[in-house]
C-alpha cells in the first residue's frame, strides 16, 4: 500500500495481509491494511490517496481518496532546492494545475526522491507519462506523453513537463472524479496524485468480485 498526502509524492505504508474470500461461489484473495493513520485529514485536512503496487507486475490500479473535505485542489508549482544533472535511482514526481487560454493544464516536476532537487531532463529516462483513473476505475488505457519545457527563476534554469491536449474538465463529462499521476516505464517514480472533481473524495467503492483471472497484468481495487 502506498499513499500520497496532499501534493506530496506517494510513500510506501505497509504490505498487505493475505486472506481468501468467497463471494457468489468465487474464491479469491484480498489483502488487508490494518491501522493505517489518517488522522492528517482531520487534523490539517489534507486528502490521503491510496493505491496498491505489486513490485515487478505492471498493476491496472484505482486510487481511494480519504479527506475530511472533498474540496482540495493543489496549485502550486513547487520550489526547487536546487538540481541535479545525473541521476539513476528512484524519482519523485509533483503535480500541479495551471491556467491557460485553453483552459487547464496539468504541470510535472521531476525531483531525486526524498529531495526537492529537480531532475534535469538529461538525466530522466524518458518522459513521463501522465495516467488517470476515473471514479473507481482503474487505469484507463489512455495516457498522455509529457513534452519538456524550460523555466527560469531566481538565476534557475530547470525543466517542467508539460501534457499537451488533455484538459481535466473533458473528463468530467463521463466521470465525477479523475485522479492523475505519472510513471516513467522502468524506472521508480514516488508520484502525487491530482484529484480532480466537485468532490475528490471516493465514495460508494464497492468489492469488485473477479469473474476470471488475469495473467499479464493485476488489476488492484481498494
Amino acid at each position: 500500500l502506498w499513499a500520497a498526502i496532499g501534493s506530496e509524492p506517494a510513500r510506501f505504508i505497509e504490505t498487505g495481509v493475505r486472506r481468501m474470500v468467497t463471494e457468489n461461489g468465487v474464491t479469491f484473495p484480498v489483502y488487508d491494511f490494518n491501522d493505517v493513520d489518517v488522522r492528517i485529514t482531520r487534523e490539517q485536512k489534507l486528502p490521503i490517496h491510496f493505491m496498491v503496487r505489486v513490485k515487478g507486475v505492471e498493476t491496472a490500479q484505482n486510487v481511494w481518496t480519504h479527506s475530511a473535505t472533498g474540496q482540495y485542489l493543489p496549485t502550486v508549482r513547487p520550489e526547487l532546492d536546487g538540481l541535479v544533472k545525473r541521476y539513476t535511482d528512484a524519482l519523485d514526481a509533483r503535480l500541479w494545475v495551471e491556467e491557460t487560454a485553453a483552459g487547464p493544464q496539468i504541470y510535472a516536476m521531476l525531483l531525486q526522491a526524498g529531495t526537492m532537487l529537480g531532475v534535469s531532463q538529461a538525466a530522466t529516462p524518458a518522459p513521463p507519462k501522465l495516467r488517470w483513473a476515473l471514479d473507481n476505475g482503474v487505469t484507463e488505457p489512455e495516457l498522455v506523453v509529457g513534452q519538456a519545457e524550460t523555466r527560469q527563476d531566481n538565476g534557475m534554469i530547470y525543466t517542467v513537463w508539460r501534457f499537451p491536449g488533455l484538459n481535466p474538465d473533458d473528463l468530467l463529462r463521463r466521470a465525477a472524479q479523475a485522479r492523475f499521476w505519472v510513471e516513467i516505464p522502468d524506472t521508480e517514480v514516488n508520484s502525487a496524485v491530482l484529484a480532480w472533481g466537485q468532490d475528490i473524495r471516493t465514495l460508494g467503492a464497492r468489492l469488485p468480485v473477479p469473474v476470471v483471472g488475469c495473467s499479464e497484468a493485476v488489476a488492484s481495487r481498494e
